[in-house]
């Protein structure tokens, strides 16, 4: 800023009256202020500037003549500082015909910018009432351009902008800070919400930090979490600029004193002893700090750094104390959010994951390789009884102890039922998995629980890139039943057959149980049970079906589907009820054969009395329903089972066993629950043609006519071994070939 030539006499003359008119003309105050330096300009004085006192007591420009630097409308000089500050402190005009004489005192922003130039300058203080409001300044590249003329000039234009900001300046500044306020409001609702939506620590982190930079509109937010012997910078957001990421804080003491107090301002000169090492990259900026504390979830503090190097304000120092306030109480919900989460996702007696957990787990896995163990303690439940619940929980606790150890964090483990676990291994091929099983069965012979022994049964299967690892599990689960229908304390691993047969169907399955227990109609096909020298039917088989499903579809998947999500009972039920009230519709006084689990017989929920009254209700009698139990189902209680059956065949109703001779306790099941029809397994009667296969045959039907049942051959599909099998004394049978499942009671085929 400059003044080339004196001012002209007659235009500093009418300076007074042309106030006046402008003053008059407008009540905006930032219009009155441009217009006053505007006209000082006209007059001949180039350069004149207009400063105002904040609320910090610091000058800053309002108006001002010409363009000037960037870094000069940055400046905030405190009052009592420099020229122009002590003229605001002492309330008196400074006069100064050279800025080079040895006398004359030094500005303290010379060296910023246009201010190198400076030589003279004239500074006036602006007083309205009993306080300095600002400072109306001019000055010149020019030694002497300024004198007494000129100071009576500038002091009557100072009294005119004093009744200016006296009368204008409380109403607008009030509008400030109403609007400021407004802003404040707005953006603490928008921080509340956004922290609302967010449950994860880190997510809560990166959102408190985002938000303190919108609302202080700076460089760049940091949240810095105090640890026991360092702090560290957690999470960093950047809203102008990227600078380099700033790394752990390096004096922790120093950043608990900052922690002590309040919200607070500084220069980077002042927070440099706890930045430390990275204080060189707030360098040039001002920087805010306000502690944050969350009980005992976290302790730190929220850093500003400031846009440019204006310091902030204290509306700006408001929002912040706002933001922390927020951040604390976000941060400590996500940690308790984060416990509560952990805590759902644990199992209490054996601190693994839970089954849902483990599902979740599956179910975001990604479609990459994986291998599943499916692992089942063998006879935990006579340990129970043996010895009480307390020592069944010690080997509970002892196992997953072992399993966790041997896993050694390659994937997740899981309790996933009373006495049943699994284990994702991501990217394990079919040999590493099998090679975990067996390490883990061998394990258990070491294992020294307080009471009993410990032995365990596992299924594998692995997947593929692209496969379901929930096909993958029930591969696995699959394999498992056969280790324990072997002989169990064994390892049974699925072949890529298995895996590929289940991956288009699981999900399938899965969804139709949630829907059919919703209300999703059941319905039921019959499969005719003949008399093999006549093909008369003796009785039909129910088969449930979802609805408008293939007569002949395989439904296997739906009860292990309904297995893995503890619904079996519900689905037995279901199936049961939709079966007799078909079959009653259909007015047929042949026996029905309907399928039903061993342990939905002996739960109490579904009792005798409520099948009975079922029965009354679609008007059947007792005797005409067979319910059919699966000898391959493992049964833990043969005398509750023997109980049960009596109780059930005092009223009338029947029993078969199904897949006699494919079970471990075919002779023990017969016994117990003494059966009025006895099905012969699929596999026996395929591989009639060999000695043992025949011997075993021989001897269930020698059983049957001893105990007065009826033998029933089953898979019957050719006319080769249907003489076999009447050539072995089997006079009734069931299969494809005498008859497919049909949604009406079809006569038997023909021979």
């Amino acid at each position: 800023m400059s003044v080339d030539a004196p001012p002209d006499v007659d235009a500093k003359q009418s300076l007074p009256q042309r106030m006046a008119r402008i003053v008059a003309a407008s009540r905006s105050l930032p219009t009155v202020l441009d217009a006053i330096v505007a006209a000082l300009v006209e007059a001949g004085y180039p350069g004149t500037g207009l400063t105002l006192v904040n609320e910090r007591d610091e000058l800053y420009i309002v108006a001002y003549d010409g363009e000037p630097d960037e870094e000069i409308l940055a400046l905030r000089l405190p009052v009592g500082r420099g020229i122009m500050g002590n003229v605001a402190a002492q309330r008196q005009t400074a006069l100064i015909v050279d800025l080079d004489a040895a006398q004359s005192p030094a500005p303290a922003n010379r060296s910023v910018g246009g201010h190198a130039r400076m030589r003279s300058l004239l500074a006036v203080p602006i007083v309205a009432g009993d306080t300095v409001v600002g400072v109306l300044e001019v000055d010149s590249t020019q030694p002497g351009r300024f004198d007494e003329s000129d100071q009576a000039i500038f002091e009557q234009v100072a009294s005119v902008i004093a009744g200016v900001v006296r009368d204008v300046a409380p109403i607008e500044l009030a509008g400030a800070m109403l609007r400021r306020r407004v802003e404040e409001v707005l953006v603490l609702a928008e921080t509340t919400r956004a922290l609302a939506s967010v449950t994860d620590v880190q997510a809560t982190f990166d959102t408190v930090v985002r938000y303190a930079a919108i609302g202080l509109g700076c460089r760049s937010a940091l949240l810095v979490s105090a640890g026991a012997d360092h702090a560290v910078v957690v999470a960093q957001s950047h809203s102008v600029e990227t600078p380099p990421a700033l790394a752990a804080v390096s004096s922790l003491p120093s950043l608990q004193r900052a922690l002590a107090g309040g919200v607070e301002f500084m220069s980077a000169e002042e927070c440099a002893e706890w930045l430390g090492p990275t204080a060189e990259q707030t360098s040039g900026h001002a920087v805010a700090v306000a502690p944050v504390h969350s009980g005992d979830e976290f302790e730190g503090a929220i850093v500003a750094l400031s846009r440019d190097g204006r310091d902030f304000d204290l509306a700006q120092l408001r929002l912040l104390e706002g933001v922390s306030d927020l951040a604390a109480l976000a941060i400590g919900n996500a940690h308790r959010y984060q416990r509560l989460a952990r805590a759902a996702d644990t199992d209490a007696t054996t601190g693994l994951l839970t089954r849902a957990r483990f599902e979740r787990d599956l179910a975001t896995h990604g479609g990459s390789s994986l291998a599943v163990l499916s692992i089942d303690i063998d006879r935990l439940r006579d340990t129970n009884e043996t010895y009480g619940h307390e020592a069944g929980d010690a080997v509970l606790e002892h196992v997953a102890e072992a399993f966790d150890k041997l896993v050694m964090g390659r994937g997740p483990v899981a309790r996933t039922g009373a006495d049943e676990f699994a284990v994702m291994i991501p990217g394990a091929t079919a040999h590493d998995a099998t090679a975990l099983a067996e390490e883990l069965r061998a394990s258990m012979h070491g294992l020294v629980p307080p009471y009993g022994m410990v032995r365990i049964s596992i299924g594998v299967a692995s997947a593929d890139d692209g496969c379901d690892a929930r096909a993958a599990w029930s591969a696995a689960d699959a394999a498992l039943h056969r280790a324990k229908r072997w002989g169990m304390d064994r390892v049974e691993a699925a072949d890529e057959e298995d895996v590929t047969s289940v991956v288009d169907i699981v999900t399938r399955w899965d969804d139709h149980v949630t829907t059919l227990l919703d209300g999703e109609p059941l319905e039921t096909v019959f499969q005719p049970i003949v008399r093999m020298r006549d093909r008369a039917a003796i009785g039909y088989e129910a088969l449930a079906r979802p609805w408008g499903a293939p007569s002949d579809l395989a439904v296997d998947g739906l009860f292990a589907a309904a297995h893995r999500r503890g619904l079996s009972r519900e689905l037995d039920w279901l199936a049961r009820r939709t079966a007799v009230r078909t079959y009653a519709s259909l007015a047929e006084p042949a026996s029905l054969f309907v399928n039903c689990s061993v342990a939905a017989l002996v739960h109490p929920v579904h009792d005798v009395d409520q099948l009975l009254l079922l029965l009354q209700w679609v008007g059947l009698q007792p005797e005409q329903l067979v319910l059919e139990l699966d000898e391959r189902e493992h049964v833990r209680h043969l005398k509750r089972l023997g109980e049960v059956t009596r109780i059930y065949r005092n009223n009338g109703i029947r029993f078969s066993i199904d897949h006699v001779g494919e079970g471990r306790t075919t002779l023990q099941t017969l016994a117990v629950v003494e059966p009025e029809f006895v099905k012969l397994g699929r596999s026996l009667t395929a591989a009639s043609a060999q000695r043992g296969p025949r011997s075993a045959i021989s001897a269930v039907t020698a059983f049957a006519h001893s105990s007065g049942a009826v033998a029933i051959a089953t898979g019957i599909e050719d006319t080769a071994v249907e003489d076999r099998l009447c050539a072995l004394g089997v006079e009734h049978a069931q299969g494809w070939l005498l008859g497919r499942p049909s949604r009406r009671l079809a006569p038997a085929a023909a021979r």
